[in-house]
């Protein structure tokens, strides 16, 4: 794991507001707002969210050095375009201690631990980073923002951490979809995967981040929800080796059935795992080991966390809210014991709360590899 940040006095950095459609209703709320959280060891954290100022809402950036315990104000990134009315969504992803992204209607980057940012140009909006040992790569979506027809398919970058210096991978997959949603870009080590499920469902894995082969996609043919067959939801992995796909089926009534496969040999073999007890829309996996799995999912109703210990186990609930399906972001681990996610991301809370006040935006972690969830408070 990177080596934490030295203690710095606590500060209060001026933040830009957001800027871009506004609402003529300020949003009810007070304190912050988590967007996206972003460890990079058990105690190192970073959350980018948003708070009241004034008669606008703001970015604001927080970083942990121990645990949430006590957290610290840093220079938000300088989006251009923001919320509410914004359709970007604004994620971090931190390689270490000190070089990260910030993702919106630009990518920002840092390489000082978020005391600045820079804008990174690489020819149009990014649709996700990751990083492992030494490079960091990037999906670029050119047609991301049009409503109109796009050409252009998306292109993987790749740059050594620290350096700044992106170059297209030229053995990349060509013409994956990531504009239609449900893709993944996994990063593990050396390794490099790649799943998307349009235009069609694909597979696809590198062992050093230049060259690929195409894996077989474990998902059924036949929907158990519709006539179609089931399409790569989201890939996560805690190893080289140690991959989960989420397959899912066509969305009925705020549900759509879910098939989970896992392979411990690097996606050449998968084994499908008992189906979760429950199913909402979509599906947000994390890994927190070998064989620990995490499901989190939302309907009209209710948002919950699944967990799954190993391959024959069934799925208990550890966390489960009755909140008009708010939903939960960012679920992740840096280790087997810790990890986070944000329960109401800011933005959802924002363009479907606001008026009425915004509940959620609320960082949950665990030290014991998902069996207990616990708030922690950041200050605005």
């Amino acid at each position: 794991m990177p080596s934490p940040l030295g203690r710095t006095p606590t500060t209060r950095t001026p933040r830009p507001p957001v800027t871009g459609p506004t609402t003529t209703t300020v949003p009810k709320f007070s304190g912050f707002l988590a967007q996206s959280v972003a460890f990079v060891s058990a105690d190192d954290g970073f959350v980018l969210g948003y708070v009241r100022c004034g008669k606008e809402v703001c970015f604001a950036l927080h970083q942990t050095l121990d645990r949430g315990a006590s957290w610290l104000a840093l220079p938000s990134p300088p989006f251009g375009v923001g919320a509410p009315g914004d359709r970007a969504m604004f994620e971090l992803h931190f390689a270490n201690a000190l070089d990260g992204w910030a993702l919106g209607s630009m990518l920002w980057a840092t390489d000082d631990g978020a005391r600045s940012w820079h804008q990174v140009d690489l020819g149009g909006p990014v649709a996700a980073v990751a990083s492992g040992e030494g490079e960091a790569y990037a999906i670029v979506a050119p047609c991301l923002p049009s409503s109109v027809v796009c050409k252009r398919t998306s292109e993987l970058y790749r740059s050594p951490v620290g350096t700044g210096r992106w170059a297209e991978v030229q053995g990349a997959p060509a013409g994956l979809d990531v504009e239609a949603g449900q893709f993944s870009l996994v990063v593990e080590s050396r390794a490099v995967f790649l799943a998307t499920a349009y235009p069609r469902p694909e597979l696809f894995a590198s062992a050093d981040g230049l060259h690929f082969s195409r894996l077989a996609v474990p998902c059924s043919q036949k929907s158990g929800t519709g006539p179609g067959p089931y399409s790569p939801g989201q890939l996560v992995a805690s190893s080289p080796s140690d991959l989960v796909l989420t397959c899912l089926g066509a969305p009925a009534m705020a549900t759509q059935a879910i098939e989970v496969f896992i392979s411990h040999d690097g996606g050449r073999e998968f084994r499908r795992l008992p189906s979760p007890a429950m199913v909402g829309l979509g599906a947000k996996m994390a890994m927190a080991g070998q064989t620990t799995l995490l499901l989190g999912t939302e309907d009209a109703a209710e948002t919950w966390l699944e967990r799954a210990v190993s391959a024959d186990s069934t799925w208990s609930t550890p966390f489960e809210r009755h909140d008009e399906g708010a939903g939960l972001s960012d679920p992740a681990f840096v280790d087997p014991l810790h990890g986070a996610f944000v329960y109401c991301p800011g933005l959802f809370s924002l363009v479907y709360f606001g008026p009425f006040g915004s509940p959620g935006g609320e960082v949950y972690l665990t030290n014991d590899g998902g069996s207990t969830w616990s708030a922690v408070h950041i200050p605005s």
